[in-house]
Formats: C-alpha cells, structure tokens, sequence
C-alpha cells in the first residue's frame, strides 16, 4: 500500500507513533526491482489486464532498506 500514498515515509512515522510502546507495525508494499516490475507492471497491467493501466509507477516502488531506513 506504500506505493500508492504520496510520501510513505510521513505515513511510516504516523503508525510509529500511534503504535503502544513495544508494538508491532506492518507494512506491505512492492519492491523496486526488475522482477516486481515485470510481474506488477507488465504483467497484471498489461497483460493479464487484472489492474488498469498506470495502477502502478515504478519510481514508487519501495526498495526493503529504504523502508528499514524510514522506519528507524
């Protein structure tokens, strides 16, 4: 869901502070690589026609150690 929110970060550090101390926080999101982009983009976008076109922008795709480094 990550990738749909303007600046992910500010939503990161949001959930941060309204999680009780030693609470968990959870966060799905795609990573930047070529694999998602071909499954996420191409495939179920353009070829499988599951998402409508531009569902997706690459750029937005979260790679794991920026989410790491957001979440600190």
């Amino acid at each position: 869901m990550l990738e749909h929110v303007p600046d992910p970060s500010s939503v990161i550090r949001a959930c941060y502070k309204m999680v009780k101390p030693g609470g968990q926080v959870f966060f799905s999101t795609i990573n930047r690589n070529p694999k998602a982009y071909l499954f996420a983009i191409i495939g179920a976008e353009y070829i499988m026609n599951l998402l409508p076109r531009g569902t997706h922008d690459f750029k937005k795709f979260i790679r794991p150690s920026e989410l790491g480094a957001w979440s600190r």
